[in-house]
């Protein structure tokens, strides 16, 4: 059953599209419509189940893991998303893509290709997720509110490059 809300946590969660309500053994415990006086007439039928997974919200979503019955590792700390820091420079911008977004994140938010692919140098990354709860004022809405990816990288800039690189080092004032 689609849910279309947020995590139940651990409580009797009901399902918008059709009300019926499951526990977190993913047994259905209501259907409306069925005898709530003389449940014998009309029990739940033993069928009536969902899959459960082990789940945790944080920075803004809602985490699945679906390896195996228990998680292999943690979920990883991202401490700069948890956290408005005034010690970073932010950029924004957006464009359409027609991509997933498993491919934006496999590629834009590589770290380690930044380097070594486009000689840019910079270290220190931190991912950001970031769900439409977030103001942003300056961009543009590309897509509905149900297909809206955001995301951002903080990271290092070790030294000055492009134009701004190429006058510092004219000038003997690389900096690291």
């Amino acid at each position: 059953a689609r849910t279309g809300r947020r995590a139940g946590h651990g409580r009797v969660h009901p399902v918008p599209v059709y009300h019926w309500r499951y526990d977190e053994q993913g047994r259905c415990v209501h259907i409306p419509g069925h005898s709530q006086v003389v449940r014998q007439l009309e029990p739940v039928p033993r069928g009536a189940r969902q899959p459960t997974w082990v789940t945790a919200e944080r920075y803004g979503y809602v985490w699945v893991w679906y390896g195996s019955p228990q998680p292999l590792h943690p979920l990883p700390e991202i401490a700069a998303a948890d956290v408005d820091n005034g010690d970073f420079m932010h950029l924004h911008f957006a464009f359409e893509t027609t991509t997933a977004v498993l491919r934006i994140v496999e590629n834009f938010y590589d770290a380690q290709h930044a380097t070594p692919v486009h000689a840019l140098p910079i270290s220190a990354f931190e991912l950001k997720l970031f769900d439409d709860w977030r103001p942003w004022p300056e961009v543009e809405p590309l897509a509905r509110a149900g297909a809206w990816f955001g995301a951002g990288i903080d990271f290092t800039v070790n030294r000055y490059f492009g134009p701004l690189g190429m006058l510092s080092r004219a000038l003997g004032l690389n900096m690291s």
